[in-house]
């Protein structure tokens, strides 16, 4: 698949599975708009990565946030192309306890 010039936005790029889904991105030509609450992490990542990488600090759970996001990113690079969500809300739980299954509720 040829990635040049494609703008992605990989929400938790800051670090860990979503850092590594940047760092390959860039490797393959692709633009890339890291989403992520880790601003220090973040701005680290950016400057290891070069001009193809910016940063905004989003809250993937807020709307408005997001938005904000979508907008900073097609200021800076033109369109997105790519979205590859590695950030991760939710509640440590176990799937399945001695209660029985997690209640859907709980992902909401």
């Amino acid at each position: 698949m040829n990635l040049k010039d494609k703008v992605a936005v990989v929400t938790g790029g800051a670090y860990g599975l979503g850092l590594a889904t940047v760092t390959r991105l860039v490797e393959k030509g692709a633009k890339v708009v890291i989403f992520d609450l880790n601003e220090e992490k973040a701005k680290e990542a950016v400057e290891q990565l070069g001009e193809n990488v910016r940063f905004v600090l989003v809250n993937v759970a807020d709307d408005e946030s997001v938005q904000n996001g979508i907008a900073q990113t097609i200021d800076a690079f033109g369109a997105i192309h790519i979205c590859v969500n590695c950030a991760g809300v939710g509640t440590a739980a176990k799937m399945i306890g001695k209660k029985g299954a997690l209640p859907l509720e709980d992902f909401s």
